[in-house]
């Protein structure tokens, strides 16, 4: 049997218009007559055998038997009717000029004034000169033009069950449109092709049958937007379509309603309905969508989008007006697949996701991510500020790219599983709304710079895992979390990395023998909460680390840390006493400058001391003691340590630098185990200090005894030999 298209009930209408469509079998030619077939140029009715010239025949007055014997078979593109111009056979001029006419049908309309006059059960008329009769399996169906009055007579298919419409033809069987693929009884009929669309000017239905829609076939074609077809509101493509070329549907805007497309399309061209007002759309599994087929269909109310389809550059930008939108698993999603889409509801993605996939699309609903996702491309999601809720990073995910959820709008948590292991610069740049902990995975290896930039809704405590390779200003804003582990082996690839976390109470940085990596500086700035604490276990503290930082804490420095590099804790409040272990070898220029708030007496066990490496720490009080294994105490050292009340000076001691404890006003005695060779080479050192006595070795020589000496800048120094 043929295919059934159920959704064009012709017959029971009878205010529709016909015409009918040549047919060729061993040089004669036949009519098999339907509803508004309407072809959109007069190449697009492709017969199988070339229409044989027709016989001229007398011509007869309208209303006669013998006017419709007067017509013999036309060429294509000989068309008799135009518009919705009620044309009688007399009207030479709609036969002798088709070309004057800019909406053609190829075929025969009769129309007829004396009802009585076509009453026939058979009709002759003659093809190629030779009569021939119809038998009972075609009939003229005489109706009424609700217009004039007149009775439009058409030559159509009877409606019996047992008849076949003959191979790639079109005629009524059951009362229904069939595409057909027999033979009729006595094998009289080879069909023609069947014409690129049929258009049911009444019910608003526009119905596909051919077995390609060639490039531009309808965008240029005025009819589809003629006032005379009612603005179709159905697309209807046949199962024998395999293929929709490019701009196929591109600009016809009065295309509305639902659109099927068979699972016969293989392909959907460039631009094919775009600025079209579809509202519905089934695609098939297994179709490639070209380049913005759908691009700018604002009517589309939700797609899914089913496994085995690719989804080309832009091919449904700035589509959708609300729904829901489904990607099933196994489908390509091309770069801006979606971008700037106007979907509004919930989006369901279960494939891989290309560059800019969604980017700025209308989501207010939720994101479900399914585990076919693998790779979330840059861009992907970004701008998509509407999304709501919670986002879970399926297993199945390694990838993040950049950008790809820069400002969407998520306001519940974020969950990120071991499988991803990158994370692209700007990922989830101001994604404030997400909230609760934020967990990293233990098989992450890069966060991009501004990964996570103003992400202040996220809680608690974060950890770093070991091999995690840290992008400039990565947690730039993260205000809300109150804890912070850097686990050794980390690499901070950048700047003020956490810049601005001033919620920050507890940070621990580093573990027990090895160290943090830091290829940059001022890495806390502004970070930290007020009474924040701070441990350190890397063993290097690198350059400017935590300068500026908000920590007024505590500061633990564990055994193990061997280097604290230059400006480390610049300007840092921490409050409380101060503990270098014996491992602390090197402390770096500056590397605790203006730390004000420090308490108590201080002990460096080791190492060398950098320039104004304690410069205005004024906290301290009590005796400043440098231990064994101080080797040198660089240029303003301890300058303005205005707290200490005493100083005590290794034999480990090898170089004192320039005004190395000037302004350490509160120093009255020092214990001095050097040389006052090397006192003396210490321009300044005891300048502006309080000193009036100084104990040193009964042993050495190179002191004298004695009241009233000047020594490295200070007056009135009494040096005393009594240390043994």
């Amino acid at each position: 049997m043929g295919v059934k298209i159920s959704e064009l009930p012709l017959n029971t209408n009878p205010t529709l218009s016909s015409a009918v469509i040549p047919m060729v079998d061993g040089g004669v030619t036949y009519r098999v007559t339907l509803y508004d077939v309407v072809v959109p140029s007069l190449s697009a009715l492709d017969l199988k055998e070339p229409i044989q010239t027709p016989v001229t025949q007398p011509e007869a007055e309208a209303g006669t038997e013998s006017a419709l014997r007067s017509w013999s078979p036309l060429r294509v593109g000989e068309a008799i009717v135009a518009k919705s111009e009620v044309v009688t056979v007399a009207d030479k001029t709609a036969r002798k000029n088709p070309a004057s006419y800019t909406s053609v049908y190829v075929g025969m309309r009769v129309t007829q004034t004396d009802e009585n006059v076509l009453t026939y059960p058979t009709l002759e008329y003659a093809l190629n000169g030779t009569d021939v009769t119809l038998d009972s399996n075609w009939f003229v169906r005489p109706l009424a033009n609700p217009e004039t009055g007149e009775l439009i007579v058409d030559l159509r298919l009877a409606d019996f069950a047992d008849i076949i419409p003959p191979a790639n033809s079109i005629g009524q069987v059951d009362g229904e449109l069939r595409v057909g693929n027999g033979v009729v009884t006595g094998g009289k009929f080879v069909g023609a092709a069947i014409p690129t669309f049929i258009l049911n000017s009444t019910l608003g239905i526009m119905t596909l049958l051919t077995s390609e829609v060639i490039e531009d076939d309808f965008a240029a074609n005025e009819d589809i937007r003629d006032p005379e077809f009612n603005n179709p509101s159905r697309l209807i493509i046949g199962s024998n379509v395999t293929a929709i070329g490019d701009r196929a549907f591109q600009n016809a805007m009065t295309l509305r309603g639902p659109v099927i497309i068979p699972p016969t399309v293989t392909s959907i061209g460039s631009y094919s309905f775009s600025y079209t007002l579809i509202t519905n759309l089934t695609i098939p599994s297994g179709v490639v969508i070209d380049t913005a087929a759908f691009f700018y269909t604002p009517a589309l109310a939700g797609v899914t989008i089913p496994s085995g389809v690719t989804l080309g550059f832009a091919a449904f930008q700035l589509a959708g007006g609300s729904g829901n939108v489904i990607i099933e698993s196994g489908v390509v999603i091309g770069e801006a697949a979606f971008r700037t889409s106007g979907f509004t509801g919930n989006l369901t993605v279960g494939s891989d996701i290309g560059v800019e996939a969604f980017s700025g699309a209308g989501f207010t609903g939720s994101l479900t991510l399914g585990s076919g996702v693998t790779t979330i491309g840059s861009l992907a999601f970004y701008n998509c500020a509407g999304f709501t809720g919670s986002l879970t990073i399926p297993s199945s995910v390694t990838s993040i790219g950049s950008y790809a959820f820069k400002n969407s709008g998520f306001t519940g948590s974020l969950t990120l599983p071991s499988s991803v292991t990158y994370i692209g610069s700007d990922a989830f740049y101001n994604c404030a709304g997400f909230t609760g902990s934020l967990i990293l995975g233990s098989g992450v290896t890069t966060i991009g710079s501004y990964a996570f930039y103003n992400c202040a809704g996220f809680t608690g405590s974060l950890t770093i895992p070991s091999g995690v390779v840290i992008g400039f200003g990565a947690f730039v804003g993260c205000s809300g979390l109150t804890g912070l582990t850097i686990e050794s082996g980390v690499t901070l690839d950048g700047d003020v990395v956490f810049i601005n976390c001033s919620g920050i109470s507890n940070l621990i940085f580093g573990s027990s023998g090895s160290s943090v990596t830091v290829n940059g500086s001022t890495v806390f700035q502004n970070a930290g909460a007020s009474g924040g604490n701070v441990t350190i276990r890397s063993t290097v503290v690198s350059n400017a680390l935590f300068s500026s930082s908000l920590f007024t804490g505590s500061l633990t420095i564990d055994s193990g840390v061997t280097t604290i590099e230059d400006n480390a804790f610049d300007g840092v409040g921490f409050t409380g006493s101060l503990t270098l272990p014996s491992s602390v070898t090197y402390i770096g220029s500056y590397a605790f400058y203006n730390c004000s708030g420090f308490t108590g007496s201080l002990t460096l066990p080791s190492g060398d001391i950098g320039i104004g490496a304690f410069i205005g720490c004024t906290g301290f009080t009590g005796i400043l003691t440098l231990g064994a294994g101080v080797t040198s105490v660089s240029d303003h050292a301890f300058y303005n340590c205005s707290g200490f009340t005493g100083l005590t000076i290794p034999p480990s001691v090898t170089n004192i630098y320039t005004s190395a404890f000037d302004g350490c006003s509160a120093i009255t005695n020092v214990q001095c185990r050097v040389t006052k060779t090397i006192i003396d080479d210490a321009p300044d050192a005891f300048l502006n200090t309080g000193i009036t006595t100084i104990n040193v070795l009964t042993s050495d020589v190179t002191w004298t005894a004695g009241a009233g000496q000047t020594i490295a800048g200070k007056s009135g120094i009494t040096v005393i030999k009594d240390l043994v």
